[in-house]
């Protein structure tokens, strides 16, 4: 399994310059602790429900990262293409790409949000066919079999990413492709704490998940969709994803947080060493 790290970008309401500057810093230490990716968010607006903030430019803050480092790849999971004209947006990715290296690699979805679409002038149902279903349609998936990889969200539960991972493999299967060919990955976030007590852990954890996230979901559904509780059992459900042949783990902070970087290369990463 290869671990990455979501820069964190947060948009906050209250950022100040002092904590954008850590992306800077944040890039530099996730390449010297060796994960191999830096992945990055797009939204432009909260959307209650899922997330209370929003996110600042995605390339731009690759390319910030880019000129500090030299190894981890560059990652968007995702860019909401509909958002832009394809000319300038291949000139984008054409720089990155050239400029980084080599390192840039391009994730896209079609977006969801009706109310971002609306606020861009834009009609949500012209993005493309994409039903909203608990599960993946077959249109999605053969889309999904023509790609290099798969990342699933965070705001399932842990038996849903389990299924649609089997759901693609056996996709590929029928048509041919090798399943082992299409990387899957997951992104999730985590905030570790020094406890083993899970009553205490989600205490602690509780006020930074419903800052990013946002109170408009139940605190259980929190915990189905995120990473919460103790380290051990945040490291149980990783290896249970593992299992279930997911090859990229994304793991995001929930703040411009360098202490918990560093706490997810000793007490995440480094047990599956």
């Amino acid at each position: 399994m290869r671990f990455g790290v979501y820069l964190p970008t947060f948009a906050w309401r209250d950022l100040r310059l002092d904590q954008a500057a850590r992306v800077k810093a944040f890039a530099r230490r996730a390449e010297g602790l060796g994960f191999d990716a830096l992945w990055v968010a797009e939204h432009f607006l909260e959307a209650p429900g899922l997330y209370g903030t929003v996110w600042m430019s995605p390339l731009l803050c690759l390319a910030h990262a880019a000129s500090v480092t030299t190894r981890v790849r560059l990652a968007t999971g995702l860019l909401i293409a509909p958002y832009y004209h394809p000319v300038p947006l291949a000139r984008e990715i054409q720089t990155l790409w050239h400029l980084s290296g080599g390192r840039f690699v391009l994730g896209i979805g079609p977006g969801w949000d009706q109310h971002e679409f609306e606020t861009l002038g834009m009609k949500l149902s012209e993005r493309g066919r994409r039903p909203d279903k608990p599960y993946i349609v077959p249109a999605v998936l053969s889309r999904i079999a023509g790609a290099d990889g798969w990342l699933a969200r965070a705001a399932g539960s842990q038996q849903m990413v389990k299924d649609d991972a089997k759901a693609i493999r056996e996709h590929c299967a029928a048509l041919g492709r090798d399943p082992g060919s299409l990387r899957l990955g997951h992104l999730n976030f985590l905030h570790l704490v020094d406890t083993t007590d899970r009553a205490e852990a989600l205490r602690r954890q509780r006020p930074i998940f419903e800052r990013v996230m946002g109170t408009h979901r139940t605190f259980e559904n929190l915990q189905q969709s995120y990473f919460l509780g103790t380290t051990r059992e945040i490291v149980e459900r990783i290896r249970d994803l593992e299992a279930a042949g997911i090859h990229d783990m994304v793991l995001a902070t929930c703040d411009y947080d360098l202490d918990q970087l560093e706490r997810f290369a000793s007490d995440v990463v480094g047990r599956f060493a």
